[in-house]
């Protein structure tokens, strides 16, 4: 029988890092990939903020980092957790929350808006928001691996690996091409390898799970000349995937998108923006932050 999954090149990716708010100053050095190339390898996930009718984004000024302290966007990787975040926002400050509501944008334009040497004009942080469930997730796993893992921090990403050769992964077939799959949750991560398990009995102890962070990865897509990153593939979690299969199918041929879907053709065109929030009242409570 032909082997339904390969090992992959070895590869170099950061673990347990905390990079957030994601704060990317400019390339230092020559890259394996180009920023067309970074771009393309987050574009497949979409990650969920808050935006308004003009497609601004709304805006946190930090209560902490004095008036040099750069204004945050908040970025969720989970839509249920962003759509609390900004119900809280709306009970606390209605002020402020109004007009704006949660929004897909891909993973990309969090990438891009985080390049200083792009964004002098209007420079803010981008945090992402994990999902409270897959980081006790990734904790878990880091504690049976023996590692601290009260010290990771960040939005946690799933890598099937080989278990019996140092930063050796999976490789499965997308498209007609060999990729090395990550996932945004642990239960995906599970599936690929009982799935592996059942086709190749060999393979069951031989394949675990490595937990790195996001930030972490989209750091290393910029600064490392390690080319395997360019075998890559991030997949989305069931969650996210379900929410952006019904707006497709809420959305009509001719129609505008469905509530809280991207405008496509107008984003070429006019990508959203930054909107940020009054000095005055209109204050975000600390306490009605965007939570986890």
């Amino acid at each position: 029988m032909k082997s339904l999954i390969r090992w992959g090149a070895a590869l170099s990716l950061v673990g347990g890092i905390l990079f957030s708010p994601l704060s990317i100053m400019g390339n230092t050095r020559v890259l394996a990939l180009t920023n067309e190339q970074v771009v393309e390898r987050l574009n497949t996930v979409p990650v969920f903020t808050f935006l308004d009718s003009e497609r601004n984004f709304l805006v946190t000024r930090p209560t902490q980092g004095g008036e040099n302290a750069l204004p945050v966007v908040y970025m969720f990787v989970s839509q249920e957790s962003a759509q609390a975040a900004l119900n809280d926002l709306k009970q606390s400050n209605p002020e402020q929350a109004n007009g704006f509501q949660v929004t897909p944008v891909p993973l990309s334009l969090a990438y891009q808006m985080a390049r200083r040497d792009e964004n002098q004009e209007n420079p803010v942080q981008v945090a992402f928001i994990a999902a409270q469930a897959q980081v006790n997730a990734a904790r878990t796993l880091l504690q049976q691996s023996g590692q601290n893992a009260e010290q990771f921090q960040g939005v946690p990403l799933f890598i099937p690996r080989s278990t019996e050769q140092e930063g050796v992964y999976l490789t499965v077939r997308r498209d007609e091409q060999e990729v090395i799959p990550i996932y945004f949750s642990q239960e995906d991560a599970q599936a690929m390898i009982e799935q592996v398990s059942r086709s190749q009995p060999e393979l069951a102890n031989k394949v675990g799970i490595q937990v790195i962070s996001l930030e972490g990865l989209i750091q290393n897509l910029q600064n490392s000349d390690n080319e395997a990153l360019n075998q890559i593939y991030l997949f989305p979690s069931q969650e996210t995937r379900n929410f952006i299969r019904t707006l497709q199918q809420q959305a009509q041929p001719g129609q505008q998108p469905a509530q809280g879907q991207p405008n496509r053709q107008q984003s070429q065109n006019r990508q959203p923006r930054p909107n940020p929030a009054p000095q005055n009242n209109q204050q975000p409570n600390p306490q009605a932050a965007p939570r986890q």
